[in-house]
């Protein structure tokens, strides 16, 4: 039983430390702000405002709550928008 628990224990605390640049998110794994700007500056993503452009995005981005995660291998802005009627919604825009 001991081998199994500590199977277990490596497990959780590979998922609890994560990979070193990633933070955990539901959908896949989001850059830190400083692997953002690095890669956006490297010219490997979009900066959210041309993604949003590119996407033809309407209504205002909140951008305080912006992410940049993978999900499905495809790194995406997550961010919440609101529309006219200040309604507001997530939204995932393409980074790449």
């Amino acid at each position: 039983m001991k081998p199994k628990f500590t199977l277990i224990g490596l497990v959780a605390l590979s998922l609890l430390l994560g990979s070193p640049g990633l933070t955990s998110a539901e959908d896949g794994q989001c850059l830190k702000k400083r692997d953002i700007q690095t890669k956006v500056a490297a010219g490997e993503l979009l900066q959210l405002a041309d993604a949003a452009a590119l996407a033809g995005l309407d209504g205002k981005i909140i951008s305080s709550g912006a992410q940049l995660c993978q999900q499905g291998g495809i790194w995406q802005w997550i961010v919440t928008v609101m529309d006219e009627q200040g309604e507001t919604r997530l939204v995932s825009l393409p980074a790449q």
